[in-house]
């Protein structure tokens, strides 16, 4: 079974990550994320080529080297492809190389290369 985990981060200071399990939220009394105060993503419970963790919003370099967004699409987590139609399942061979948060600028030069 996978591990329930979650990452947020503040709109406002937009100071990097906090990580958070399932059980933080359900039996420690904490921090709490409202939706318009923070993004919250998902671990996808997979890790790319390096060991590094995948979550929603996550950047992805694909096998041909176009740079994806990690989505939660109905059953599960896709890579996204500009034109919105076309997700090819996330394969553990492809590498994070930023988020939607702190690089969008390699997703917005990757679509305009295209």
């Amino acid at each position: 079974m996978r591990e329930i985990k979650f990452r947020a981060r503040y709109r406002i200071t937009e100071k990097g990550f906090v990580y958070f399990s399932l059980d933080d939220l359900l039996h420690r009394e904490g921090v709490m994320f409202p939706e318009d105060l923070a993004e919250i993503m998902q671990f996808t419970g997979l890790r790319d080529k390096n060991g590094t963790e995948v979550y929603e919003g996550d950047l992805i370099k694909d096998t041909v080297g176009d740079i994806r967004e990690i989505k939660y699409v109905s059953n599960g987590f896709w890579l996204s492809y500009p034109n919105g139609g076309h997700y090819i399942p996330l394969e553990e061979f492809m590498e994070v190389v930023g988020n939607v948060y702190e690089n969008p600028s390699l997703l917005q030069a990757n679509n305009k290369s295209k």
